[in-house]
């Protein structure tokens, strides 16, 4: 039962550490799609105020919890 837990243990710092670097860069792309989708999602807005659009949702970043 100790062995499992410090496994268990090892195994979430080794995640922690691994997906670390990569979370802010998962958080600007995903903060990306989402400009994109909202661009797409408009098109009927004449292409200067969906880019006006995209700039200011892609300027806001990811939203922190």
């Amino acid at each position: 039962m100790r062995t499992t837990r410090a496994a268990a243990r090892h195994a979430g710092r080794w995640l922690r550490a691994m997906v670390g670097p990569w979370r802010s860069l998962l958080g600007v792309s995903a903060a990306f799609a989402l400009a994109w989708a909202g661009l797409v999602a408009m098109p009927h807005a004449p292409a200067a105020e969906r880019w006006d659009r995209l700039a200011s949702l892609a300027a806001t970043g990811p939203v922190r919890q």
